[in-house]
Parts: structure tokens; C-alpha cells; sequence
């Protein structure tokens, strides 16, 4: 896996004329708002096995996303899992309830 050894905003300031770079701890400090318009969010991290010095990316090269994402395409895959577990439980009371017997006897007819 790859360590974070840097996380910062960078921009263009209109009032100073120069490329500003804002790091999350500083933002952390203060006021906890991330700065907005021509600020571009980047990482430094870095890996042994892939590098020899940290890499500069942007979230979207790293591929991160946020747990709410990964919970909702989550929830999308285990959706139709759902559907199958509720089709599986109404055909064996279906069979208990015509043949008796139990949950196992209805899917193993032992």
C-alpha cells in the first residue's frame, strides 16, 4: 500500500499574485474549511516497492473515493443477493408448510 506523506491544496491567489499551497493540517488548525475556487486538491504519497521518492497525484489519479460511495455500490451489489436469500426462504416454508419437515429437508430432502 501507498503512505500519505502529504495532502494539500494549491492554487493561484488573485490578492498576493502567486501559487499558494495550503496543506490539510494547516486547514485542520484553523478553521476546517477547505479553500474554494482555483484550488486543486493533491496527494504525496509514496510506496518502496513502486518508488524511489513520493509521487505528487490528485485523488481521482489514486482512484480514492469515500465511504459513502463504496457503501452505496455496495449496497447495489448485495441487492440482488438479497432477492435470492428472500426467493431461497419463501420456496422452503413454502415446502414446510405443504410437506413439513424442516429448513434443512426443504432445500436436502433428507
Amino acid at each position: 500500500g501507498y503512505e500519505i506523506v502529504d495532502w494539500y491544496w494549491q492554487g493561484f491567489n488573485a490578492t498576493t499574485g502567486q501559487v499558494e499551497r495550503i496543506s490539510a493540517r494547516q486547514i485542520q488548525q484553523e478553521n476546517g474549511t477547505v479553500p474554494s475556487g482555483r484550488y486543486t486538491q493533491y496527494l504525496k504519497v509514496y510506496a518502496p516497492q513502486y518508488h524511489s521518492e513520493p509521487v505528487i497525484v490528485t485523488p481521482a489519479e489514486m482512484g480514492l473515493t469515500t465511504i459513502k460511495s463504496e457503501l452505496v455500490e455496495s449496497l447495489w451489489l448485495a441487492i440482488p443477493g438479497f432477492f435470492w436469500v428472500f426467493v431461497a426462504s419463501s420456496f422452503a416454508n413454502y415446502y414446510t408448510d405443504k410437506y413439513g419437515g424442516t429448513f434443512w429437508d426443504a432445500f436436502f430432502r433428507t
